[in-house]
């Protein structure tokens, strides 16, 4: 994910993921409001939160590594990116928990904290390679 060409696809699916974000808030606000409980709400809106603000980091930091010339290795950024996939997209499952008969998507909560990690990793090695950088 580090060569020009690599880079440009990150942020492009980091903007895409962003896309979706904005697209999944409205649908919560405008669909899922009424639906569900308060607390399947929470869980919606925390994955929505992760998947605009984790996608716009990643944005940043990809774009900021090339201006001032720091290497990241393109493994934490992979770690970083599979971490925000796999929390939100568990989260997510786990909002359709809310949904009567779709019980069986809370058990997708059981993969969130593994995503979770992989994000925290990931943002505390890129962290140390910006320090580390001359």
């Amino acid at each position: 994910m580090f060569s020009d060409d690599r880079n440009l696809k990150l942020v492009g699916v980091c903007v895409l993921f962003i896309s979706l974000s904005i697209t999944f808030g409205a649908i919560g606000s405008h669909f899922l409001e009424n639906k569900i409980t308060e607390k399947g709400l929470s869980v919606f809106n925390k994955s929505n939160y992760y998947l605009g603000f984790q996608s716009l980091a990643l944005i940043v930091v990809s774009s900021y590594k090339n201006y001032a010339k720091v290497y990241i290795k393109p493994v934490l950024l992979k770690i970083t990116f599979f971490g925000i996939i796999v929390f939100c997209i568990s989260l997510y499952a786990v909002t359709l928990s809310y949904f009567p008969n779709l019980i069986v998507f809370k058990k997708a909560g059981i993969i969130a904290p593994f995503g979770g990690i992989a994000m925290i990793t990931g943002w505390i090695l890129i962290g140390f390679q910006f320090i580390r950088s001359k």
